[in-house]
């Protein structure tokens, strides 16, 4: 395809280029838990972002963004279960020390951009965190990360679904995952696409 055109069309469901849509791969997981996934508003229209195909994979699960300039946020679930948000930190708890079926906030966004949606709700600063296991490290960026741990948000949920519901739960994910990484570097001509 040699180098990407702005101009592309997009499918307006995963925002791949059309030749490149991801749609057929996106899985439909049952899980054991309640997933809520809140997105920073700058996230919203990136071509890049991976926390809507998550949340597009997880039955059940909810997408809400945080409040913009121009925007008012969507309101947040009722978190009537016992919940953690995901966001690796000091004193933060490990994955195998959820009960099953346990309610996961994951902000969506980078580093900085999760830290502040955090910070500023009122229903998820007091909540306690989550980390992923220790072996979960990067595996399909599309960005340059500003953190040694930094991921994108369809990884770190692959890795802590894989935590909490057993690896073949979350193999569907990370393939849909492997896939969005392939096409889109084939897009900018810099990997070929791998035969499925």
């Amino acid at each position: 395809m040699g180098r990407r055109s702005k101009r592309a069309t997009r499918c307006v469901s995963c925002r791949m280029h059309s030749a490149l849509c991801v749609c057929d791969l996106i899985p439909s997981i049952a899980t054991r838990g309640h997933w809520i996934l809140v997105q920073h508003p700058a996230e919203q229209l990136k071509t890049t972002n991976t926390g809507h195909l998550a949340a597009r994979s997880i039955v059940g699960a909810q997408l809400c963004t945080v409040a913009s300039r121009t925007e008012p946020p969507d309101p947040l679930p009722r978190l009537d279960q016992p919940a953690w948000v995901l966001f690796p930190s000091e004193g933060c708890a490990q994955p195998s020390e959820l009960p099953a079926g346990a309610t996961i906030v994951v902000p969506d966004g980078t580093w900085t951009q999760a830290r502040k949606i955090i910070r500023t709700n009122a229903a998820l600063k007091d909540l306690p965190r989550v980390g992923l296991p220790p072996e979960a490290q990067a595996r399909w960026s599309l960005r340059e990360e500003t953190s040694a741990n930094g991921m994108s948000t369809l990884d770190a949920v692959c890795w802590l679904l894989a935590a909490l519901e057993g690896p073949a739960v979350a193999a569907p994910l990370e393939e849909l995952a492997e896939a969005m990484w392939s096409r889109t570097l084939q897009s900018r001509g810099a990997r070929p696409v791998a035969e499925p």
